[in-house]
């Protein structure tokens, strides 16, 4: 009786090990876009959502970071779905008038604006 329960008890471990196992390693689906100003700099940035397949998935309108934005040095929007590319419609910033918009950006990507090294802000994408 006890090895018969002894076996039941390990075939329903079996069963329910790799279910257990495929929930716990399973990543959420999503893409989350960080922007991250240095000290005393305002940035925003527009972005246009694309799929693996080109199949436009929308937009972000604006992102913004720094002291005069609201969200502080550091602002993250998830979308509950993947994003292959992005189009960066526009990245300006407190820097100056220089604007690192691109085309086409596989992901994931880390876009850092002004290019010359000066202070400014960072776009990255997980």
């Amino acid at each position: 009786m006890k090895r018969a329960l002894l076996g039941v008890g390990f075939a329903a471990v079996m069963v329910v090990a790799p279910w257990i196992a495929g929930s716990a390693v399973a990543a959420p689906a999503g893409t989350t876009f960080a922007l991250r100003c240095d000290h005393n700099v305002d940035a925003a940035a527009s972005l246009s959502l694309w799929a693996a397949d080109g199949t436009s998935l929308g937009s972000i309108d604006l992102i913004s970071c720094g002291p005069n934005s609201g969200f502080g040095n550091r602002n993250r929007v998830t979308m509950p779905f993947d994003v292959a590319t992005v189009d960066v419609t526009s990245f300006t910033g407190s820097w100056g008038t220089q604007d690192c918009a691109q085309d086409a950006v596989s992901l994931p990507a880390k876009l850092t604006c002004p290019t010359d090294g000066s202070p400014g802000a960072t776009l990255t994408t997980q």
